[in-house]
């Protein structure tokens, strides 16, 4: 305040005299000036002191004013101290807390330890006296083996093992070789007529000689069942035990079992009534044959009279009979009936829709009993001849068809796709989010009629603690508006959680996937000149990988698909979401709609029980219980990321030109696709649902065709092509001529047109192109005469620079014949890496340090 007095001016002489009567003029008297000057000095000294006495009393009102607010600071300061001192205090009983537990669990370690230590102390000691004695085993060892040094006994001792093992392995060889030796030598002994077995004496049993072979039966196989029988049976005679005389090389021939190759004819056993049966003798020289590499049995033909009496006289047979002895006997020839066949090996391709290749085949005649034409019977005299002489000609022709990957579904649940959060105002008596409130704020969600749990939502609540305001944030309220107010009169929010009927899933889990394709065998017969022709289709997928047409004439088989060049998508534990045009909806309704718009996402997004904030599939009681501090963040936590995000993100990049990362249009999926679902219905009554995605890369198939015919020729049509258009888009068309490199992809569609007759096989490649383009693998399709066929491929930028870049699309034949090619260019823009946003510089606010500057802090 200015110090600056204003004076009023004094009267005049003049006017002073106005202010009086004529008759007193005499009495007046009128000061001097200097007096004057005196009195208007002392008035202005009397004010002076009025204002020093003022602001005395000012100074005196304003030093009391101090104390106080000195009293004051302190006692803030002293509170702040007391607090910091509280706070340090709880943070050293925490800490006193954690150490008290920690030495606990010190002491209960150590404990256990003290209690295994002395378990680890008596294991020692038993290991050491094991130890001790096998040190003592190992002297008295290495006394036998004169061996002190125990690496040396080691050493030795694994020598010894191999050299075991490798007599071990060289004996087991040689008694192999042993045995196959042996049983040649008896097999030998038999077809030589070894006669000195026949003065044998006879064997444990007494019963009958031991002849030929059994005489030179080596010991190591004298305990064989097989071999304990004679090879030739001792004769039978009525009453007596005489023993048999000697036999004469050509009977004992006789008598033996032999091979076809050497014409043996052994002698059957003797049977009731005259019967025959296949004797020891036989059985066995059957295995030996097998051993010594014969491939034929004949059946053993009694001797006749005449040749038993010569054996018995001991007459010399002239060299033609003996060589008659070895004339094979077609009676049970067990010789394999076998047919002529051609066998095809080929490969086919996926997209192969039509018919462009077929094999040609000619057949003289069928049913042959010996594989051979013309037929070796004459089925005009002979009623039991089922073979028939013809001339035919068969045709086959191959297709297949496209190539999916079949993912198993599994029923999740429906999930909701946006749920918000809705805020109720209200006062702290007037919120109720109780368990058993009959009306709570944000009232109850039903189900059947019954109340769902934690559906009633939650309450926060203006708190006031040590002076702050607390549980304010996620209401947006406004707590100091209640200051002064009871504690029930305080502001609170109710929060309730809302589902959109828009916007309803039903989920699925995917399982492993597995190939599914239909190759098809169009069977054609007609006979020569064309008439009465015949068709048959025989079809092989992965599922009856074999079949055989109806006449046995043509059996096809699938034997396995080769590597593909690119990766079919592991799509296994991700979730397929369907949306919902309504809850009504039935699976099959919801499968015929918005293909294009069926999301598969990672696992990590979604939790099918509901309780994780943040991902697909958030219920009530993971909205309101597994929420941490829900009072003290903004609104809104908790629901984010769900489906309707990810939708729309998924529309945002579609609309910048950049490939979906959630749609199942990233795998081919879509509209296109006319096959994505299908479904069955069991005899149990399940339904299962299977997701089916192209597989557009390039796949071949290995199949065999077994053909009863004489001769075969592979045709294969060619015809010329012309590429009519190509052009170049992101997906769904957004941009055409350019897309954002390593962001996006671009999509190059190659309309090709059979500009022939004949339907037709052709590949079409890019080739040629700029190094900064990604190689694209080549395609593969069947085109029929005068169609056109659209090539869809996907190009990849590896550079993030702006560029223009070319490639050359070639087209070629089934034979590799260049057929038409043209240029393709395209610009690129460079990758757009965004902006990181820039961090602002702190600064204290305005202000004494004691102020309060936020309102959600001030005091009430």
């Amino acid at each position: 305040m200015s110090l600056r007095r204003v004076f009023s001016r004094p009267q005049s002489a003049g006017q002073a005299a106005n202010t009086y009567s004529d008759s007193e003029a005499h009495a007046v008297r009128f000061a001097t000036p200097a007096e004057r000057v005196i009195e208007q000095l002392t008035a202005d000294l009397l004010d002076a002191q009025r204002f020093i006495a003022k602001l005395q009393q000012a100074q005196q009102d304003s030093e009391t004013q101090i104390r106080k607010l000195r009293g004051l600071g302190d006692y803030k300061a002293a509170h702040d101290r007391l607090a910091k001192e509280l706070s340090q205090s709880q943070k050293q009983c925490q800490s006193l807390a954690a150490q008290l537990q920690a030495t606990h669990s010190a002491l209960n370690h150590s404990q256990g330890s003290l209690i295994e230590c002395q378990r680890l102390g008596e294991e020692n000691e038993a290991l050491a006296a094991a130890a001790e004695a096998m040190q003592e085993e190992l002297r008295a060892s290495a006394a036998l083996l004169r061996h002190s040094n125990p690496n040396q006994k080691i050493q030795y001792t694994q020598r010894l093992k191999l050299e075991l093992e490798a007599l071990r392995k060289e004996c087991a060889a040689v008694t192999r070789e042993r045995f196959t030796l042996e049983q040649c030598i008896r097999y030998l002994a038999v077809l030589a007529g070894h006669t000195e077995a026949a003065h044998l004496s006879q064997d444990a049993t007494g019963l009958q000689p031991r002849v030929a072979a059994a005489a030179i039966l080596p010991k190591s196989l004298a305990g064989e069942q097989r071999f304990s029988v004679g090879l030739i049976s001792a004769r039978q005679f009525q009453g007596g035990t005489e023993a048999p005389e000697p036999l004469s090389p050509r009977v004992l021939a006789r008598e033996s079992s032999d091979v076809s190759d050497l014409g043996l004819t052994p002698r059957s056993g003797t049977g009731t009534a005259g019967g025959e049966r296949e004797t020891v003798e036989v059985r066995i020289l059957r295995h030996i044959s097998r051993v010594c590499g014969a491939t034929k049995l004949v059946t053993p033909q009694p001797p006749s009279e005449e040749e038993e009496e010569a054996g018995e006289e001991g007459e010399a047979a002239p060299e033609a009979e003996e060589e008659g002895l070895v004339t094979p006997t077609p009676a049970m020839d067990t010789e394999l009936s076998c047919s002529k066949k051609i066998l095809v090996t080929l490969t086919l391709a996926n997209n192969k829709l039509y018919a462009s290749d077929e094999l040609q085949f000619t057949l003289s005649c069928v049913n042959s009993a010996t594989g051979v034409c013309p037929c070796p019977c004459d089925y005009a005299t002979d009623a039991t001849c089922t073979c028939r002489d013809l001339a035919r000609n068969m045709t086959i022709s191959m297709t297949k068809g496209a190539v999916y990957a079949l993912y198993p579904l599994t029923f999740s649940r429906r999930y909701q796709g946006a749920p918000t959060e809705t805020i109720v105002t209200t006062t702290v008596e007037n919120c109720n989010d109780e368990y058993g409130a009959v009306a709570p704020t944000c009232g109850w969600a039903t189900l059947n009629g019954v109340n769902v749990l934690d559906s009633q939502g939650f309450c926060c609540e203006c708190t006031l603690v040590n002076g702050y305001w607390t549980n304010y944030m996620r209401g947006s309220l406004y707590c100091p508006a209640a200051a002064g107010k009871s504690p029930s009169q305080y502001l609170a929010s109710a929060h309730c959680l809302r589902f959109n009927d828009d916007w309803w899933f039903v989920g699925y889990v995917v399982g492993n996937y597995q190939m599914d394709f239909n190759i098809a065998f169009n069977v054609t017969t007609t006979k020569t000149g064309g008439t009465n022709a015949t068709s048959e289709t025989l079809t092989v997928n992965p599922s009856v990988p074999i079949v055989r047409s109806a006449d046995k004439t043509v059996t096809a088989s699938l034997l396995g698909d080769l590597a593909s060049y690119s990766q079919i998508p592991n799509l296994a534990n991700h979730y397929l979401m369907v949306i919902l045009d309504s809850l009504s909806d039935t699976p099959s309704v919801a499968f015929s709609k918005n293909k294009e718009t069926w999301m598969l996402l990672d696992p990590a997004l979604v939790d099918p029980a509901g309780l994780t904030c943040d991902k697909v599939g958030i219920t009530y009681s993971g909205f309101r219980v597994n929420l941490a501090d829900k009072c003290n963040i903004p609104n809104g936590y908790c629901l984010r990321n769900q489906l309707v995000d990810l939708y729309y993100a998924d529309v945002e990049r579609i609309n910048a030109g950049h490939d979906p990362l959630y749609f199942v249009t990233k795998y081919s999926g879509g509209v296109q696709n006319e096959r994505q679902m299908t479904y069955s219905l069991s005899s149990s009554g399940k339904t299962t649902f299977v997701l089916n995605l192209p597989v557009p890369s390039l796949t071949q198939s290995l199949v065999t065709l077994a053909v009863s015919a004489d001769s075969v020729q592979f045709v294969s049509n060619t015809s010329p092509a012309k590429i009519q258009s190509t052009q170049l888009c992101t997906l769904y068309d957004v941009q055409c001529g350019t897309f954002e490199s390593l962001e996006g992809s671009g999509y190059l569609t190659v309309t090709l047109e059979n500009t022939g007759t004949l339907t037709a096989d052709y590949y079409v490649s890019l080739t040629s192109c700029s190094d900064n383009v990604v190689k694209a693998l080549a395609q593969y399709a069947t085109i029929k005469a005068g169609a056109k066929y659209n090539f869809v491929f996907t190009i990849t930028m590896a550079t993030d620079q702006a560029t223009s870049s070319t490639c050359s699309v070639e087209v070629r034949d089934s034979q590799g014949d260049l057929l038409d090619s043209t240029a393709v260019t395209w610009a690129t823009l460079g990758t757009d890496y965004g902006q990181e946003p820039q961090e602002g510089t702190a600064s204290p606010p305005v202000g004494d340090a004691g102020s309060h500057w936020c309102w959600a802090l001030a005091l009430p």
